[in-house]
């Protein structure tokens, strides 16, 4: 399930504002950064935002990588 509060997470733990990475999308309103961390973005603007941050896109992420063992059909 995608986390965009992560986001906001990554830019403190790498000391960017939230202005410098608005202007790295090339966004002009906070709006759409706001769509970034609320909404359901694009995977488009998450490659995006992932490739500024320097992180793999799945960072944004939560898995529950608890699967039940596949059955064989045949």
């Amino acid at each position: 399930m995608y986390n965009g509060i992560i986001i906001n997470t990554l830019l403190e733990e790498k000391k960017l504002s939230k202005k410098d990475f608005l202007n790295a999308m090339e966004w002009s309103s906070f709006s759409q950064y706001r769509q970034l961390v609320t909404g359901n973005p694009t995977a488009r603007v998450l490659e995006r935002a992932a490739d500024i941050l320097q992180v793999p896109i799945d960072t944004f992420f939560i898995r529950d990588t608890t699967c039940p063992p596949l059955k064989n059909v045949n």
